[in-house]
């Protein structure tokens, strides 16, 4: 007869930082962990651990690759995530020898970014009367879409013209503001 003694020590799991996060969703997100198993609570090791990272939202698995070649880290690119959204990412970490797991979840809710309206010349702008000019917003952006600018990010525009001197009929910025409702371009000629 012979007899194996396997530690039966549960790994103690550590995911580094606060429970509950917050990011943007231009932010890349990463996760550090430590994992390790004591015998006998006195000499620890953190080699014959596996580690498994999953993350879900209300409930759902999410499919979501770790760019990280380490065990011990989770990262995801800027942009994996949905904005007001809370992601739960829990690491599974198992002793390859006894067996047993313990798992360690961190919240992540990623807060919606700002909308920045950018109008070339800047915000505040003249002209003769009787002249034109051309108003651009284009290179407005919005913090949650990678890589596009004005209505290639989606955005709508609503214009407004307000005369300030010489006080006069309205009708006199080259658009009549009162029957037309909607200017959704991001470039306005007035």
């Amino acid at each position: 007869h012979s007899l194996q003694v396997v530690s039966g020590e549960i790994p103690t799991v550590l995911v580094m930082g606060p429970r509950q996060r917050e990011i943007f969703r231009r932010d890349e997100l990463k996760l550090t962990a430590n994992a390790f198993t004591s015998h006998c609570g006195e000499s620890t090791s953190t080699t014959n651990l596996a580690y498994e990272w999953s993350v879900s939202t209300d409930g759902e698995e999410v499919l979501l690759n770790s760019t990280s070649k380490q065990p011990t880290a989770f990262i995801l690119p800027s942009y994996s995530l949905e904005s007001q959204s809370v992601y739960n990412i829990s690491l599974r970490v198992q002793s390859l020898l006894s067996g047993l797991a313990a798992t360690a979840v961190v919240d992540v809710f990623v807060d919606q970014g700002d909308l920045k309206a950018q109008i070339a010349g800047g915000l505040s702008q003249s002209i003769s009367f009787g002249s034109s000019m051309i108003l651009n917003a284009s290179s407005s952006y919005d913090d949650d879409v990678s890589d596009a600018t004005g209505s290639g990010a989606g955005l709508n525009f609503d214009w407004s013209c307000v005369l300030v001197k010489p006080i006069v009929n309205t009708s006199d910025c080259g658009v009549d503001l009162f029957t037309e409702k909607n200017y959704s371009d991001d470039v306005l000629i007035v």
